[in-house]
């Protein structure tokens, strides 16, 4: 049974399905020749971190797309902030418990400083990764959500806070700081959010009618760039950032105004596909290797390798898939609350 077209951009959760996947993909690449020999079909899906591109574009519509009607309303910024928070801490704590327990029975104690595990846990950046390594990017997310807080808060107060922002971007393309929060702060990635904030302002106040076209042309630039320029994109951090970024946002602008025109509607297992995302990118290298181990200890290594690497990798998936069925939804469930929300709003009220 398909939902009705335009009632929740469906079209744009599976996406974030997609590129979930494509990190997935990316990611078995290159953790699973140790356990399953050369894998020669993983060699097109080298450009599946590009999947962290999409995630950033798409996260930047969604904000935007969401709360535009928020900003320079302050009374909203309690109710931005429960919902973000509680978007992305409950299940990625879970996770990074996972984590630490991994690194403890392994004895990797460098790994788990107490001042490291403490930046990991609340995701604050620093040069080494997080507990949980994919985790990198919800820092950059974090810092993403802050800055369009100011936004909601005060319209000149979050203009001149983006401003400062790209400043330091641009500034960073020129004259790279070493310094890790200004490095952090200068990354280009943080484009992405730009230019997804723009899909969402054209969608809602330019629709088009060849927005289907636009879409198809975004999905075959994304691939194009994957498939020949990945090198250059990595090479060239701002030339990368902005050809993905691009293409992301022509697919982003072009489902959104398609689906919102009420010209296509979507299976109710791609919603959930979508909504299962997080989860997936969360969990699937801890599922790649522990399964990758099993797989090795069952099968010759080389036997078959390339059909074991998409088992493997759909195994990952659907693990992932379990974890939000099982704990996510029931985690933010519980977080979500009638009763927390009434809490955090009565505790705003007396400050």
């Amino acid at each position: 049974m398909s939902s009705r077209p335009g009632e929740k951009l469906i079209g744009i959760q599976f996406g974030r399905a997609v590129a979930a996947i494509l990190v997935v993909l990316y990611h078995g690449g290159r953790m699973l020749p140790q356990y399953l020999g050369k894998i020669d079909f993983a060699k097109y899906f080298t450009f599946g971190n590009a999947g962290v591109d999409f995630f950033f574009v798409l996260s930047g519509f969604i904000i935007y797309y969401i709360h535009r009607s928020d900003i320079d309303n302050p009374d909203r910024l309690s109710h931005y902030s429960f919902r973000r928070l509680t978007r992305v801490y409950p299940i990625y704590w879970v996770v990074s418990l996972l984590g630490v327990a991994i690194f403890a029975a392994k004895g990797d104690w460098a790994d788990l400083a107490p001042l490291h595990v403490i930046a990991s846990f609340l995701l604050i950046p620093e040069a080494q990764p997080p507990v949980v390594g994919v985790a990198w990017t919800l820092c950059h997310e974090m810092m993403f959500y802050a800055v369009f807080a100011t936004l909601i808060y005060s319209r000149p107060v979050g203009i001149s806070v983006v401003g400062i922002w790209a400043l330091f971007v641009a500034l960073g393309i020129f004259v790279p700081q070493s310094q890790t929060f200004l490095h952090f702060l200068e990354d280009p990635y943080h484009i992405e959010f730009a230019l997804g904030a723009l899909a969402a302002y054209l969608a809602r106040s330019y629709p088009v009618r060849i927005a289907p076209i636009l879409a198809g042309l975004g999905i075959v630039a994304f691939l194009v760039v994957g498939l020949k320029f990945n090198d250059l994109s990595i090479e060239h951090k701002f030339i990368g950032r902005l050809m993905y970024g691009l293409s992301s946002t022509l697919i982003i602008y072009g489902l959104a105004v398609w689906e919102t025109r009420g010209n296509v509607g979507y299976p109710r297992w791609a919603s959930y596909m979508g909504a299962a995302s997080y989860s997936i990118y969360l969990i699937h290298t801890f599922l790649l290797g522990w399964m990758g181990k099993v797989v090795a200890r069952i099968i010759v290594p080389g036997s078959a390798p390339d059909l074991l690497y998409f088992l493997v990798a759909a195994g990952a998936v659907v693990g992932g898939c379990a974890m939000y069925q099982f704990v996510e939804r029931p985690l933010q469930a519980l977080v979500r609350n009638k009763t927390s929300f009434s809490f955090l709003e009565a505790a705003r009220s007396r400050l």
